[in-house]
């Protein structure tokens, strides 16, 4: 056995290395969703039925208000602008295509990252979005750092050729299933 102050010495020593190394750690990437932390605007043509381009980042995910969010003009691709309030870590995009789950929003999309001073910090590779799902697709890419705005770039649309999106976030920002979840397990979140 180890003398008393010496083994004091060796616990110091271990709690004072553990608290080191969780300081240095990176940060892990704030959940960023709602109107507080994202601005979205467009030069595409909403489909004058009331579903604004504002309504993809209002923070309504509640299943009871399906038809909230935005709605194109048929056939109609383009950007979607995403100002963020503060610069900001993302690992993922949240998309949660279509507002009444009839195969209709986005099929293929890009996304573009730019800093504050509209600095070019790369591109995603093609994304393609879910079809007719109850739940948001949830799309990973390598950390990108100090991103103030995300140009989501419309490529093609899901086979009814309207562009539709009911929410968007980044970071694994919305408490709802991933892709692939059944409707029953579905239900289960929101009771």
């Amino acid at each position: 056995m180890l003398p008393n102050s010496f083994s004091t010495k060796i616990q110091t020593l271990i709690i004072l290395t553990s608290a080191l190394l969780f300081l240095i750690q990176p940060a892990s990437a704030a959940e960023i969703f709602g109107p507080a932390q994202i601005t979205a605007s467009t030069t595409i043509p909403n489909s004058g039925a009331g579903f604004t381009i504002d309504q993809i980042c209002d923070g309504i995910i509640d299943p009871a208000v399906w038809f909230n969010g935005f709605a194109a003009v048929p056939g109609m691709v383009g950007t979607i602008r995403l100002d963020l309030t503060t610069a900001s870590d993302l690992d993922d995009f949240v998309l949660w295509n279509d507002i009444n789950v009839l195969a209709e929003g986005i099929r293929d999309f890009r996304l573009d990252f730019f800093d504050a001073d509209n600095v070019s910090l790369g591109s995603t590779e093609v994304l393609t979005g879910p079809l007719g799902s109850m739940a948001p697709g949830i799309y990973e890419f390598d950390q990108v750092l100090n991103v103030k705005r995300v140009d989501l770039v419309v490529l093609t649309l899901n086979p009814s050729q309207r562009l539709e999106i009911r929410e968007i976030g980044f970071n694994d920002s919305p408490p709802v299933a991933v892709q692939q979840t059944s409707w029953s397990q579905l239900k289960v979140l929101y009771r």
